[in-house]
């Protein structure tokens, strides 16, 4: 019932499903369950890769965020630049691609937190719109593993982050792979 809700909401929106390609990713985050969802939708003649991050701990726990961002206006194949994106942040945390733009407060957060922070990544994909946004890609090492947080950023509104294994980006990019083929 909710599923036909929101399709109907969609589609009220004028948000078209361009390509579902499922749960492309199952494993673990911490104590917590990782699920990936990717798909692709349009709007407004942009087309948008939504990735679907959900976290859950039994049926007592479940989070979902979606982290998405228009990335070509002339195909929903066109997908070369976040493809490259994708790929740097997979190769880390031993690549050029991470920088560290965290300040002398940033660090010492980190320090006092225990959190050992690996680099930052800015994707060049996301297009200028009339409302532009920025997606960021922190990766972290815990005892759990290396892990990454993807943060869609509008200006002058909140973020919204996904969090996940490093591990799921592979998967990311072979989905997306073998769906433009």
């Amino acid at each position: 019932m909710v599923g036909k809700l929101l399709s109907s909401v969609r589609a009220a929106a004028g948000i078209a499903d361009i390509a579902d390609m499922g749960v492309v990713f199952n494993g673990t985050y911490g104590y917590n369950d990782c699920s990936l969802r990717l798909r692709i939708e349009s709007l407004n003649g942009l087309f948008f890769l939504c990735i679907e991050d959900r976290l859950s701990r039994g049926a007592a726990f479940v989070n979902t965020k979606v982290v998405k961002w228009p990335y070509s206006q002339t195909g929903a194949g066109e997908l070369d630049a976040v493809l490259q994106d994708l790929r740097c942040v997979a190769g880390a945390p031993g690549n050029a691609c991470l920088t560290d733009r965290r300040g002398a407060v940033g660090r010492l957060f980190d320090k006092m937190t225990g959190r050992k922070y690996l680099g930052e990544y800015t994707f060049a994909s996301p297009l200028n719109e009339d409302r532009p946004r920025t997606v960021d890609a922190t990766v972290t090492a815990s005892k759990a593993g290396l892990m990454v947080t993807l943060a869609e950023c509008r200006k002058s509104s909140t973020s919204i982050q996904a969090s996940m294994p490093l591990d799921a980006i592979p998967t990311i990019i072979n989905a997306l792979q073998a769906w433009r083929q």
